[in-house]
């Protein structure tokens, strides 16, 4: 069998279904050690090591996203490529799940996790303004309510993701930069260890282009924004010069230049011409501002009608 590969836009966004022979020669592990990358305009696939790969080793790419739960794992797993994955990550998410199965708290999480799910879903499908985020907010709330769902753990990372999209398609840009913000701070880390992981990367040029429309403010066409930023008195040319200077360090090590890796580059050096370099205390004083507003938006999850 011909493994077929999700081809993805230079921002991970999906755009179909592309067959690379030689590359669906590298097998699957949820506890992957290198990932694949599309480059539209050359139409190449790049494989990239995650950490350290040691001569003789195999070489491991993920066909699905691993941070979903064991069971949605394997499900996903067999429905496409008909195969149990039993690396290191599933034997040991196995043990686990066995260990806590029939248990009250397991079966009350549980069912909160199916209505998340159903309500991730649905908010996916629903094309109004509002819909997808009060859908999206009450399934961030009824995780959060249960004091035992880490930020990190699906379907949490995901609904607020997904918030991300929908509150910057409603014109919500503070917003969405404070939930972007809580996901490149406190969630990828914990997902994505490596730092240039790809996805961790676009989550952190995503929090840059976020603070790049709302200052200098963008216009009076948005509507009235919730959680204004601008009122907070941060430095955020400071937070965009620091993270953009971040972004490049980690993708000049990279062995070709990118799509994204050209964009980024570019605004790198845009920023550069008009602003003066950044000490890390001076963006860690101005980082923490806004990690002020994230704990406010993480405390009002807790109780809903107020979780904006």
């Amino acid at each position: 069998m011909v493994n077929c590969f999700s081809m993805v836009s230079p921002y991970h966004d999906p755009l179909g279904i592309a067959l690379y022979p030689l590359a669906a020669l590298i097998n699957h592990s949820c506890n992957d050690n290198a990932v694949f990358r599309f480059d539209l305009p050359a139409q190449s696939m790049t494989i990239s090591a995650l950490r350290p790969i040691t001569s003789g080793e195999q070489i491991f790419v993920s066909y699905i996203d691993i941070t979903y739960p064991y069971y949605m794992r394997q499900a996903r797993l067999k429905e496409r490529y008909f195969f149990t994955c039993r690396c290191t990550k599933c034997s040991s998410d196995l043990m686990n799940e066995q260990t806590i199965r029939h248990t009250s708290e397991a079966d009350e999480n549980f069912l909160v996790e199916k209505r998340a799910y159903e309500l991730l879903n649905s908010a996916r499908k629903d094309t109004s303004i509002t819909g997808p985020i009060q859908k999206l907010q009450y399934g961030i709330h009824i995780l959060r309510k249960t004091c035992s769902w880490p930020l990190y753990q699906q379907p949490l990372a995901s609904l607020r993701q997904e918030l991300v999209v929908s509150l910057t398609a409603a014109g919500q840009l503070h917003l969405a930069l404070i939930h972007a913000w809580i996901q490149y701070r406190l969630v990828d880390p914990q997902l994505m260890p490596e730092k240039h992981h790809p996805i961790r990367l676009i989550h952190q040029w995503l929090v840059v282009s976020l603070l790049k429309r709302i200052d200098p403010p963008i216009g009076n066409d948005l509507p009235t924004q919730m959680h204004n930023i601008l009122e907070r008195s941060i430095d955020l040319q400071t937070i965009i010069s620091y993270t953009l200077s971040n972004l490049s360090t980690i993708l000049k090590g990279e062995s070709s230049e990118s799509t994204f890796s050209r964009i980024v580059m570019s605004s790198y050096l845009q920023s550069a011409e008009q602003h003066s370099s950044v000490s890390r205390a001076k963006f860690n004083k101005e980082a923490e501002k806004l990690s002020l507003c994230a704990n406010e938006i993480l405390d009002k999850e807790l109780v809903w009608g107020d979780a904006t």
